[in-house]
């Protein structure tokens, strides 16, 4: 990538990852629409290979918080989600992505910012997983299907939980797009710049997350989101 390029994406990332440590999900659904509009290669691979590296770290310091019944669940949900998005990808052809990828971040932040209030159990975890499988590998936003069924729980039992969850899925939906010809050798070199950011935000989300008021944070993740997922859609519509 140019260095401005370079540099911006990451800027966002830095920003997304400094959210996500703080409220527990948000990186992709905040930084997937820039980065789509800086270089279309960042999304889904390298920036779902950063953001392991993030959840990785956060799992390891909101351990002691994970729920681990609802982890399994939620991944049992979703490995078909993630084959699904496979076959999609084999199906489409590639002038199908920029739409597709605008509709299902837009409805990322419509299942965001709806407010619906499901029940835990074991049928809406399967199914919060296979939907969160299906985006996750499609557009590297698969936080918030997880996020709206937990959003009641309090913040260190959310931010631990999902991060638990993204380390397995993310592991899931990084072999899934290697098998479908999304993820080889120059997506990693570009994953090396995204890491380096998750690095920063994470270290900025330590200082972050115990003030930070999650309902003020996620409502302006929805807004940019908003605003990059039209950009997107209105850009994949002119083509």
């Amino acid at each position: 990538m140019p260095p401005v390029t370079t540099a911006l994406a990451f800027a966002v990332v830095t920003v997304a990852a400094t959210v996500q440590g703080s409220v527990g999900f948000g990186m992709g659904l905040l930084a997937a629409p820039f980065l789509i509009q800086l270089d279309p290669a960042l999304v889904p691979g390298p920036l779902m290979a950063a953001g392991l590296v993030l959840t990785v770290m956060l799992s390891r310091r909101e351990w002691g918080n994970v729920n681990l019944p609802a982890v399994a669940w939620i991944l049992a949900g979703r490995l078909p989600g993630t084959l699904a998005a496979a076959g999609i990808f084999l199906a489409l052809p590639d002038s199908a992505f920029p739409l597709l990828f605008s509709i299902l971040l837009l409805f990322a932040v419509g299942l965001s910012a709806c407010g619906l209030r499901l029940p835990i159990t074991r049928i809406s975890q399967l199914s919060a997983g296979f939907l969160s499988g299906l985006m996750a590998t499609l557009c590297s936003v698969g936080g918030p299907p997880v996020a709206l069924l937990f959003q009641d729980t309090h913040g260190p039992e959310l931010r631990g939980t999902m991060s638990g969850y993204f380390v397995i899925g993310s592991t899931f939906t990084l072999m899934a797009l290697m098998a479908v010809g999304r993820y080889g050798q120059k997506e990693m070199w570009l994953s090396v710049p995204l890491a380096a950011a998750v690095i920063s935000g994470y270290c900025l989300s330590s200082w972050t997350a115990p003030y930070l008021d999650a309902g003020r944070t996620r409502a302006a993740v929805l807004a940019l989101s908003t605003v990059g997922g039209v950009l997107a859609l209105t850009q994949a519509l002119s083509i």
